[in-house]
């Protein structure tokens, strides 16, 4: 009976919304969008960055490895630029790794 209860309750807490629906790992989505605000401003690029992170992802490189090997692309004499490419770096691998 609990179990019908708990179940009737996520049912009216998540009616109407997505919760039910899986996380797409590889979509851009408005957090992705506002972390990397400043760095870039395309979905398509952030699209291309999931999908070349996921690739790395299926081939066997661990996160760390990944950041690690953006380090160039990410290395500039503008602190605020080095940062912003930091922080959107990291939000795609974190969201692609599931973190």
């Amino acid at each position: 009976m609990k179990y019908l209860l708990l179940a009737l309750l996520v049912l009216a807490v998540c009616s109407g919304q997505s919760c039910l629906q899986p996380f797409d790992r590889l979509a851009v989505n408005d957090h992705l969008r506002e972390v990397c605000a400043g760095y870039v401003d395309s979905d398509t690029w952030i699209e291309t960055g999931l999908s070349l992170m996921d690739q790395a992802r299926l081939e066997g490189a661990t996160e760390p490895e990944v950041l690690s090997g953006l380090s160039v692309n990410c290395a500039s004499d503008v602190p605020e630029w080095t940062q912003a490419c930091w922080a959107c770096n990291t939000a795609m691998a974190d969201q692609v790794y599931g973190h």
